[in-house]
C-alpha cells in the first residue's frame, strides 16, 4: 500500500506538492476552482473515482 493509501486510510491526508499532481493526473482528485489553478483558495475535491478507491482500501 502507498504513502498516500496510508494517509487517506488514516484520515490524516498531508500531501506535499508532488502528490496532489499524479492523483489529479489520475482522476482521483480535482480542483475546486478549475479556471485559477493557482488560487491561494484552491481546494481539491475526491471525484466519483475516488470515493470508489477509497472504498476499496477503507
Amino acid at each position: 500500500m502507498s504513502k498516500i493509501d496510508n494517509e487517506i486510510k488514516e484520515g490524516t491526508p498531508r500531501f506535499k506538492k508532488g502528490d496532489l499532481k499524479p492523483l489529479v493526473d489520475i482522476g482521483l482528485v480535482e480542483p475546486t476552482i478549475k479556471d485559477i489553478p493557482n488560487s491561494p483558495k484552491q481546494k481539491y475535491a475526491l471525484t466519483d473515482n475516488g470515493r470508489e478507491k477509497l472504498q476499496t482500501i477503507s
